[in-house]
């Protein structure tokens, strides 16, 4: 059978799992290793894939050799996998990729550092502190995501600091158990908030 022929028919078999995958059909262990040892990359993202919604622990290792002499982007899975010291060390490569000056960071790489921090929280916590005085909104992402409390002048400071004013921020301080904040903003804002929500 000519390679290209072989290609094909991998890509079908791939792309039937990718279908059973999103009915929410578990996937054997073996079969997922067959996928992330393609050396096509089209093959190895329905592995990623299939890494990302079920959990197949035993396949991270793979997934960090993967990293190793590919480069494929693997930052969901490791975030989404309880860390290792392996996967520990990955993160943290990730991280000094995206830990620069905020004023040269796109809002998804912002997004992405956020991310990897509140992941990463037991070992970063300087860099997290950081975030307080140099990028609010990260800030209170992080913490919010690592389920740690923030005071309520901060949080209320932080709402009233940008403009138009971040009405997900409500969302994130209900999420952070902050009910003076919400009760703050809400009592203060009520016909800003309704005329932002009509708009």
């Amino acid at each position: 059978m000519k390679e290209e022929s072989i290609y094909l028919h991998k890509i079908r078999i791939a792309s039937f799992i990718n279908e059973l995958v999103l009915n929410k059909i578990t996937i054997p262990t073996d079969v997922v290793l067959f996928l992330l040892d393609n050396q096509y990359y089209s093959i190895r993202k329905i592995g990623y894939h299939c890494m990302i919604s079920q959990r197949y622990i035993s396949l991270i290792s793979k997934v960090i050799e993967n990293y190793s002499q590919y480069k494929d982007d693997v930052l969901d899975i490791l975030i989404n996998y309880d860390i290792t010291t392996e996967t520990k060390k990955l993160l943290k490569n990730y991280l000094d990729e995206y830990y620069i000056d905020d004023d040269y960071l796109e809002s998804s790489e912002r997004v992405v550092r956020n991310r990897l921090l509140a992941k990463l929280e037991s070992y970063e916590r300087q860099r997290i502190n950081e975030l307080r005085e140099k990028d609010p909104l990260s800030y209170v992402f992080v913490m919010k995501s690592i389920k740690e409390q923030i005071d309520t002048d901060y949080l209320i400071k932080t709402f009233y600091s940008f403009d138009p004013r971040k009405l997900y921020l409500i969302s994130w301080y209900i999420e952070l158990g902050n009910a003076q904040a919400v009760d703050f903003i809400l009592e203060n804002e009520y016909e800003t908030i309704l005329k932002k929500a009509d708009a």
